[in-house]
């Protein structure tokens, strides 16, 4: 291939965005619903505190939070985005369709492609 024929292919992350339930259960009160202690959980987990999705939080919601920080930060209006990446460990999208959910509830029409990493998953799954 000659200097002429080269295609450059140019990604680039242009915001990032994120939104966690408002709801936190520590260890505490994870002890009053069942027979453990702080110590114990801290020891075997690491873990001190979880979110817990409230009435009406669902990954489409916050998903959709998230979109709307990522465009603030990137300084973008919807229509300029080509590539959405949604990184969850909820289960209610286990495949990768969880972009196009995203887009639906912005009221986004002709979505761009999406890919979703999913935590727990044997490998990322991707939508075209």
């Amino acid at each position: 291939m000659n200097d002429q024929t080269k295609t450059v292919i140019r990604s680039v992350i242009a915001g990032c965005g994120s939104a966690l339930p408002q709801r936190v259960m520590t260890n505490a009160d994870m002890s009053k619903i069942v027979d453990t202690s702080d110590e114990w959980i801290v020891e075997r987990t690491g873990i001190k505190s979880r979110y817990i999705a409230g009435e009406g939080e669902t990954t489409r919601t916050l998903g959709t939070l998230a979109a709307k920080r990522a465009l603030e930060h990137a300084g973008m209006s919807a229509g300029e985005v080509d590539l959405i990446i949604l990184a969850t460990a909820t289960p209610a999208l286990q495949a990768g369709a969880g972009p196009s959910l995203r887009d639906a509830s912005r009221g986004r029409t002709g979505s761009p492609r999406g890919w979703g990493c999913h935590r727990g998953a044997r490998s990322a799954s991707r939508w075209p």
